[in-house]
């Protein structure tokens, strides 16, 4: 159990309280017009109690929409650390003060924000004492000298008594801190010799004490404490030496411990004094011409325009120009994005997660882009294959395949009427089928699919499939969006099991409806979480768009992953494989398919890419057709296989040689339709696709697989509140805390897991696999 000293108050301290009375004072603030003007145009209008400071009379502007965190102007705001600057810096600053008493293992203690000075009129001696307790002005026989208190009345906490007394504090409102002895720290025989010893021993500093201790407020609800150091990387101005302009009350603010935290900043003020840098990007000025369509345009251009430079709202000149770059919506303006958002520090690196997102503005966006793209209508015909924006005819690919082996086709009508009866389609016309089995797949879905290897990551939808939105509106923007990467190229979506590259890939697959001139996207999709792993800092905080942080992301070389453990997506092919030659007997259309074609499309053929590169690569080896069986065999009664066999021209694939094609060969033996050309079966990794472990997603330990299964219980307080334990982990990610279990046989220590007795059997385990494949005989049938 944690040893805590408790402690009266009022007549304790032995001092004069008399001589320490003087008035309260009312702020330090030395130019509160130029510190709120900068609030303000970093912030927007409502984020200060007094509005006469936003000056903001007689205009329409809408409040509480920019990214500064909220705040309050109610008197419990002072405990709770949310007051708008106003309200709190009409008080003394105050500074983030470790209140530690003796340090050895501990590390990120909590600090709170206290007064540790006086006022200008107080007694120098009294300010000395305050600044510093052991000073000769000080009664060597004052015992708590060094003990923060906190004001009932008042709601400040300050340094020391004497820093209370010299700011007209009574004795009376004030509360002694406690002090905490960390067990955890210390062996159980010592820490019970420590606890032994009187309070003022315990907070002397000079003590020696073998056991992490400091001082906590008597109640967390009363007293506020400073952002956590594991939190933040920013608690103190020009950090990045990019503030240029200093100014004393930005500095004063940003070490005020005023809360709440902005993203990996102590405060909002410390984002002002470590601003982004603008080198080579252009400023934001102007609006959105449909601003002046609100009843907020007009004002909104003329703040845009009117007021100053702020240094943070990146790239924008100010505030009021990125409001008025919002999308506008049934008069209203709103982020185009929504996403559960997180920032946190990962070692050395700063991770960024989007949960959750939704793309409010894909009508707007549509419509913008169809003014630049033209809708001209588009035409398809579904004997072409386009592969990089050239055409190549399909059914003199497909029937290239089916002479050297039969092949399963789902529309059979891209093959010769007189074999639409000798082909099977035992496949999966289904696209889907290439995200689950590849091998599967009807071969003419394979190839005319749009596949594409996402960032290296996993297979994705990467263009318009089939012809059924021909003529729909908007339908060719969507595809120019679609596969231009033009916005939102780099946020993968999910629907049914399918990936596709971005919004536009889903929603030209999709049953999308234009409704009264406006887009309806079917529902049921999601968007992948994202993400963004970066070696500093990225500035995101005045991003209009989702697409502006990715574009912010890719040009500091940030590090995108996915979410995956949902849905698991196809791996990419890891391993490049044999293609063909360019040669004067090979056709230049087979030589570029084979090239142009997705790894992802067609399996492995042997050592080759597909078999489109194996047939391309022997092209120029075949024999000639003198060389062939050209006829069917007298047992043979299907006049069909015969037509085929003498009609259809030779296959330049050896898996049939001699025979002239591969009805030659069916119609020579006694196996139709089940005969066995001799091809090279496919791994299975390569039919299921190589499985992609992506995204902050640790393969499991041992304490996972094996572990006691452990209810995981909600804890509402905040993570700097809670003393950790070694039976604790906090879970950054999903911002919970996480209990520690050992696996059968042991039990969790301090020191970690340990053998009840090193004589004792741990334990013993059995591991069920389940595998798929193909069982093949020795002669790979």
């Amino acid at each position: 159990m944690n040893y805590k000293i408790l402690f009266a108050v009022i007549n304790l301290f032995g001092i004069n309280d008399e001589s320490y009375r003087f008035n309260q004072c009312s702020g330090e603030v030395t130019n509160p017009d130029n510190l709120f003007k900068q609030y303000v145009t970093a912030c927007g209008y409502g984020y200060l109690c007094n509005n006469s400071l936003e000056n903001s009379t007689d205009l329409n502007v809408p409040r509480n929409l920019g990214p500064c965190p909220s705040c309050s102007c109610d008197n419990d705001c002072f405990s709770r650390n949310d007051c708008c600057p106003d309200k709190l810096f009409t008080r003394p600053w105050t500074a983030c003060e470790s209140t530690s008493i003796n340090s050895l293992y501990e590390t990120n203690l909590v600090k709170y924000p206290l007064i540790g000075n006086c006022p200008a009129n107080a007694l120098h001696e009294d300010a000395l004492s305050c600044y510093d307790p052991d000073n000769p002005f000080t009664a060597s026989t004052y015992q708590y000298r060094h003990t923060p208190v906190n004001s009932n009345q008042t709601q400040l906490s300050y340094k020391n008594i004497f820093c209370a007394l010299c700011h007209a504090e009574d004795p009376a409102d004030l509360d002694k801190w406690n002090v905490y002895i960390s067990n955890s720290s210390c062996e159980p025989k010592v820490y019970n010799i420590e606890s032994s010893f009187s309070f003022s021993e315990l907070a002397d500093p000079r003590f020696h004490t073998f056991c992490d201790t400091w001082y906590i407020p008597k109640s967390y609800n009363v007293v506020p404490h400073c952002a956590s150091e594991d939190k933040i990387i920013y608690n103190d101005c020009n950090i990045t030496g990019t503030w240029t302009a200093y100014n004393v009350d930005i500095y004063h603010a940003c070490r005020s411990g005023y809360g709440p935290s902005f993203r990996l900043y102590s405060n909002i003020f410390c984002f002002m004094c470590n601003p982004p840098s603008r080198q080579h990007v252009p400023l934001i000025s102007s609006c959105n011409s449909n601003i002046f369509n609100t009843m907020y345009g007009k004002d909104l251009f003329t703040l845009c325009n009117k007021e100053e430079l702020s240094s943070i709202t990146f790239p924008y000149k100010n505030v009021f120009c990125y409001l008025c770059n919002l999308v506008m919506k049934d008069d209203l303006l709103y982020k185009p994005f929504s996403a559960t958002d997180n920032e946190f520090l990962l070692g050395k690196s700063i991770v960024y997660t989007y949960k959750n997102i939704q793309l409010n503005n894909l009508d707007h966006l549509v419509k913008e882009y169809a003014d630049v793209s033209t809708d001209l209508p588009v035409l398809y015909d579904k004997t072409w294959l386009i592969l990089n924006g050239v055409h190549y005819n399909l059914s003199s690919l497909l029937l290239t395949k089916v002479l050297s082996a039969p092949t399963n086709i789902c529309y059979k009508n891209l093959l010769p009427r007189n074999i639409h009866n000798l082909t099977t389609q035992n496949c999966g016309c289904d696209p889907k089928c290439l995200f689950t089995n590849e091998c599967t797949c009807c071969v003419d879905v394979s190839i005319s699919y749009p596949l594409e290897c996402f960032n290296s990551l996993f297979v994705v939808t990467n263009g318009c499939y089939g012809y059924k939105h021909i003529g729909k509106p908007y339908f060719s923007t969507i595809k120019f969006l679609c596969e231009s990467n033009t916005v939102y190229g780099s946020l993968p979506v999910v629907f049914d099991g399918i990936d596709y590259k971005n919004i536009f890939c889903y929603i030209c697959n999709s049953d999308y409806k234009v409704v009264n001139d406006t887009l309806v996207v079917p529902s049921g999709y999601y968007i992948r979480d994202t993400i963004i792993t970066c070696a500093k800092t990225i500035h995101l905080s005045y991003s209009v768009t989702f697409d502006d942080i990715l574009t912010h992301a890719r040009n500091s070389r940030c590090k995108f992953t996915f979410e995956t453990k949902d849905d698991t997506p196809r791996g990419c092919v890891k391993y490049h494989r044999q293609r063909c030659d360019l040669s004067p007997d090979v056709p230049i259309e087979l030589y570029e398919v084979c090239h142009r074609l997705s790894d992802e499309n067609l399996y492995q053929y042997a050592q080759y890419k597909n078999e489109i590169c194996y047939i391309c690569d022997n092209y120029d080896r075949m024999k000639s057709l003198n060389d062939t069986i050209q006829t069917c065999s007298a047992a043979n009664g299907n006049t069909s296989l015969a037509s085929a066999c003498y009609d259809l021209p030779m296959s330049q694939s050896d898996i049939i040689f001699p025979y002239k094609n591969s009805f030659c060969k069916l119609c020579n033996q006694e196996c139709f339709p089940n005969c066995h050309f001799d091809e090279p079966i496919p791994p299975v990794s390569d039919c299921l696709g190589d499985l992609s472990a992506i995204g902050i997603v640790d393969p499991p330990s041992l304490r996972q697989v094996f572990g006691i299964p452990v209810e995981e219980t909600s804890i509402n307080q905040e993570e700097s509140h809670v003393v950790l334990n070694y039976t604790q982990m906090f879970d950054r990610i999903n911002h919970k805390y996480r209990p520690i279990t050992c696996f059968p046989g042991r039990m969790l220590t301090p020191d970690g897991c340990k053998v009840r007795d090193m004589m004792e059997k741990a334990g013993e385990y059995v591991f069920m696999v389940k595998t798929v494949g193909r069982v093949i005989n020795k002669n790979n049938y």
